[in-house]
């Protein structure tokens, strides 16, 4: 059985999916196919998933610290 094999076996399974997420740590993808409807999403069984993910979510904070103590203030004139 080749990786593809089990990558496509693993998005298969129903036991990987939960809501809109996926997390299969035998599927090598970090990005897969979303089940329903158009589009893409992270693979939380991959290491690097969750290293994306934490990329997401810091990012916008990150941006808002460093705009905030430059002092650029939203809405200041």
């Amino acid at each position: 059985m080749t990786q593809e094999d089990i990558n496509q076996r693993e998005w298969a399974n129903p036991a990987n999916w939960t809501f809109l997420t996926y997390n299969s740590p035998r599927d090598s993808r970090i990005l897969v196919p979303k089940r329903r409807g158009v589009g893409w999403t992270l693979n939380f069984g991959h290491t690097n998933g969750k290293i994306l993910c934490g990329i997401f979510l810091a990012l916008p904070i990150v941006i808002f610290c460093v705009l905030w103590f430059s002092g650029t203030h939203f809405g200041k004139h």
